[in-house]
């Protein structure tokens, strides 16, 4: 036989055996990724082209689609992770066990998932409150839900553990303060932490001069944060800036302010004025004693600040600080006692 006739014969053979569906799998993703690398408009094997019509619209169409499908699936993606986000949220804040000094009974054992209600002392800052509880109660994850500065006391919330994540809940309820205002009398930084830096007539204004200036402040208002504060510009905090002495332009902020009161002693300084203020979320009390002073035609500053209430808690029900500290660093100096003796059993 011919090597013709043997090459024919063996094509007939192969021709005729059967393909498995392995063959047939393979044939068909190497003649798709032949089409996919020959151009449409290439004349070999055109007939296994798409058609004019066909590719015009899906070229056409594709892109918009992609993008349209793409955005959607990405809008999808983010409610889905900002659900599971919030239900999550939800479920720790359910299971949160709010400790204050009112709720009587002995400090719990574990501090995963505790709110702590500390009664903040003078000359504290936040930070460092919770520097001082991350240190006693063994976790690393210890935040508070809202500053006070380090010139004024009262309720601070302090989260620890798997609460660190409801801090946003806490920071959005609504707070209440006391405090004095000195009238006549204009600082920097719209308190007492800073020298008087001008003054002006303030003799003249009567109880009701104040009481009625303060009722402009209650409402849906827009306030211009002071150069004080822990805002950010540009990557610098404005009080950063303000101790050198350096003003920047900031933007009014809406602020909600529910109530303020205010009122003299009878009897007192006629200077110094009492107020009550409750308010929303981002509120500056400094600001309002330093805007309420301009309203009247005078200046005023800030004189003495407490936080007595954030949502339905109450300083009242809180742990003065030194006493919670006396506490835990009983409990803590009672482990290292006991793990110390443990330790020497084993070793001897």
């Amino acid at each position: 036989m011919t090597m013709a006739m043997m090459t024919c014969s063996r094509g007939i053979a192969r021709a005729s055996r059967p393909l498995s569906s392995w063959s047939l799998s393979s044939s068909r993703r190497r003649l798709g990724s032949r089409l996919r690398r020959w151009p449409a408009s290439s004349g070999r094997h055109a007939s296994c082209a798409p058609s004019a019509s066909s590719s015009s619209s899906t070229s056409s169409s594709s892109p918009s689609s992609s993008s349209s499908s793409s955005s959607s699936s990405s809008a999808a993606a983010a409610t889905s992770t900002g659900t599971k986000a919030s239900r999550r949220r939800a479920e720790i804040l359910s299971s949160v066990e709010v400790v204050g000094a009112s709720t009587g009974g002995p400090l719990p054992e574990d501090w995963n998932n505790k709110v702590l209600l500390i009664d903040k002392p003078l000359d504290w800052t936040s930070f460092d409150v919770c520097g001082k509880l991350r240190g006693l109660v063994r976790t690393k994850k210890v935040g508070h839900a809202g500053t006070l500065d380090p010139q004024a006391t009262g309720l601070l919330i302090v989260c620890v553990g798997r609460a660190t994540k409801t801090v946003d809940h806490y920071q959005g309820l609504g707070k209440a303060y006391e405090g004095t205002l000195r009238l006549g009398e204009a600082t920097s930084s719209y308190d007492h932490c800073t020298p008087v830096e001008r003054t002006a007539e303030w003799v003249h204004l009567s109880d009701g001069d104040i009481t009625e200036s303060a009722s402009r402040f209650v409402g849906e208002i827009m306030q211009l944060p002071p150069m004080f504060s822990a805002i950010k510009r540009k990557g610098k905090k404005l009080y950063e800036l303000a101790r050198k002495g350096i003003t920047v332009e900031r933007e009014p902020r809406p602020v909600r302010v529910d109530e303020f009161r205010v009122w003299r002693e009878e009897g007192g300084d006629p200077q110094t004025v009492n107020f009550y203020i409750r308010c929303g979320k981002g509120t500056y009390v400094r600001s309002l004693v330093h805007d309420l002073g301009e309203g009247m035609g005078t200046c005023a500053h800030m004189t003495s600040l407490r936080r007595t209430e954030i949502g339905e808690y109450s300083v009242a029900s809180a742990w003065k600080l030194e006493r919670l500290v006396e506490h835990l660093q009983r409990r803590r100096d009672e482990e290292d006692r006991l793990l110390a003796q443990k330790f020497s059993a084993k070793k001897f």
